[in-house]
């Protein structure tokens, strides 16, 4: 039988396990880095949970985990109706369950959750396939820039480097 429900952080393994198959699945983690990724994950997840920053909802089949939902929460600058906002993330549903709804209805359950747990704001960064999913739960597509950290690009001077000759 399969149920959803709320998340703690007794499931930050098998969150973890859910994100690094989704990163891997992504083809943005190799599957030799799978297992050590997964243990490291899961300690993030537990710090989250301990620092009441994650609200996620997990779909079981029996005892496994098969799908997860997730919003990750941060302070901004206050605003007069409040600075707290989510991110929902962690969007996976393990490929043998798809297509029967259980995404739509975790979504469903996490941003009712990040509302009630006083999120001025919840937005995400979804991919161009699941627009359409996030659009039925009220998301709306804006424009968002964002600054992705890359080394600077070193300047060799064209002019001449003088040097002070020892004792000169």
């Amino acid at each position: 039988m399969i149920y959803l429900r709320a998340a703690d952080r007794f499931d930050a393994l098998a969150l973890a396990n859910l994100r690094a198959a989704s990163l891997s699945e992504l083809g943005l983690l190799p599957n030799a880095e799978v297992d050590a990724f997964a243990l490291q994950a899961m300690r993030g997840f537990v710090r989250l949970f301990t620092d009441d920053r994650l609200i996620a909802w997990i779909a079981c089949d029996d005892e496994r985990v098969v799908a997860s939902c997730c919003a990750v929460f941060y302070e901004r600058l206050p605003y007069p109706d409040g600075s707290r906002h989510a991110e929902l993330c962690g969007v996976y549903v393990v490929p043998a369950y798809r297509r029967r709804g259980f995404a739509s209805e975790l979504v469903g359950e996490v941003t009712a959750a990040a509302c009630a747990g006083g999120a001025r704001k919840t937005f995400l960064r979804p991919s161009p396939s699941a627009k359409g999913l996030y659009a039925r739960h009220g998301f709306v597509d804006t424009a968002l820039m964002v600054f992705e950290k890359k080394p600077l690009p070193v300047e060799v001077p064209s002019y001449p480097i003088l040097a002070a000759s020892p004792g000169g």
